[in-house]
């Protein structure tokens, strides 16, 4: 169950991080990212908050010898999410990309599909 609620915890967090890319320096704005979380005008605000009521039945969860609080854990995972997207920063760019281009096309609207994703160049660049 723990494993379950951690990898929840930490798509509800990359959501943010992956809007905060700045594609210009290469990096995620960790600052524009917990802005982002803490606005949430991208619906970002919502999964903020499901993540941190995940993050205290995590760490409830856990065995009292535990000596952090729940915040040590969610700044724990968002530092895990940072990193997860850093590191996985071109291809959840190549992604975003053809969702864009497909919302162009379709005047708003567009989804890339699964057999999108699967497809050569998006999906060997995913781990």
């Amino acid at each position: 169950m723990r494993a379950v609620v951690r990898r929840r915890a930490l798509i509800k967090l990359a959501g943010a991080m992956g809007e905060a890319i700045d594609r210009g320096q290469q990096k995620v704005n960790s600052q524009a990212a917990q802005l982002i979380l803490e606005a949430g005008e991208t619906g970002a605000g919502q999964d903020y908050a499901i993540t941190r009521e995940l993050t205290v039945l995590l760490h409830n969860s856990l065995p009292f010898s535990q000596s952090f609080s729940s915040r040590d854990l969610l700044i724990a995972l968002q530092n895990e999410a940072f990193t997860l997207v850093t590191l996985n920063m071109k291809p959840i760019c190549d992604l975003a990309d053809a969702l864009t281009k497909k919302v162009m096309t379709g005047k708003g609207l567009g989804e890339v599909s699964k057999a999108a994703i699967y497809q050569p160049p998006l999906y060997c660049q995913l781990p």
